[in-house]
């Protein structure tokens, strides 16, 4: 449990990692494939809702870090960005003044208005068991009825392949499972889509078999890879999960 980590360390902790490393803008292949997602994720919405023919359509990145996928997120309408770390929100309303950004924490924040779209991407995973219920609640809030969620997080089966491999340094690390996920979220709304993603990440354990360079090699040539990755996907191997919904 985290719960004895108080809000100030975890700010101190994300205005020092924000503020560290200019590096941090460009992304990586996790976080290229989490654009993906939710953009993918976007795009489904918009084919089924055609939810960006709404007249003022509003956003929110719930936990926006240094607001690099806010600054994606506006081409699709108004956007803000919420985050704990005053030095985030400081470099992200200098780098993006067109933007607007706000420093509260996600469990306690309620805007003015709620939005048509909230996207909160990495952020569960870093709320204390204890209180994951409190986050949801606060999606609740922010998002208007029948109005949108995409989250994204890791995944908590796949968490000990990850901490063996010594990726884990922030300061609450409690993954949610996809069942866990599901269980958290469907009081309050209707579940569209759920699947995990990102599969070659380890090679640990199973995951040596699965993700083989030899074995994906053959399965890209032989083009059954999509194939693949979608029976892992509901087996829920990936090493991120992606879940959309929307609000009843």
């Amino acid at each position: 449990m985290n719960d004895h980590i108080s809000l100030s360390k975890q700010a101190d902790f994300y205005d020092e990692r924000w503020a560290g490393d200019d590096k941090l803008d460009r992304l990586n292949r996790f976080q290229l494939a989490r654009v993906a997602a939710v953009f993918d994720a976007l795009s489904y919405l918009d084919m089924q809702f055609k939810f960006r023919e709404r007249e003022d359509f509003r956003i929110c990145d719930f936990g926006c870090g240094r607001g690099w996928l806010t600054a994606q997120l506006s081409a699709m309408g108004r956007v803000t960005g919420v985050d704990l770390s005053p030095e985030g929100v400081k470099l992200a309303s200098k780098r993006w003044p067109h933007i607007e950004f706000v420093c509260a924490d996600v469990l306690t924040f309620e805007a003015n208005r709620t939005f048509d779209l909230l996207v909160t991407s990495e952020v569960i995973e870093h709320i204390p068991d204890s209180k994951k219920d409190r986050f949801v609640e606060s999606l609740v809030k922010n998002i208007k009825p029948e109005g949108f969620l995409v989250l994204t997080t890791p995944n908590g089966l796949v968490k000990w392949a990850w901490e063996k491999d010594g990726q884990l340094s922030q300061p609450v690390e409690d993954w949610p499972t996809p069942s866990e996920l599901r269980r958290l979220v469907r009081r309050d709304f209707k579940i569209l889509s759920h699947k995990a993603f990102l599969y070659e990440f380890s090679y640990r354990g199973i995951h040596r078999y699965l993700s083989a360079p030899k074995l994906v090699g053959f399965l890209r040539r032989t083009g059954v890879l999509p194939a693949y990755e979608g029976i892992l996907s509901s087996l829920g191997i990936g090493l991120h999960q992606v879940l959309v919904a929307q609000r009843k």
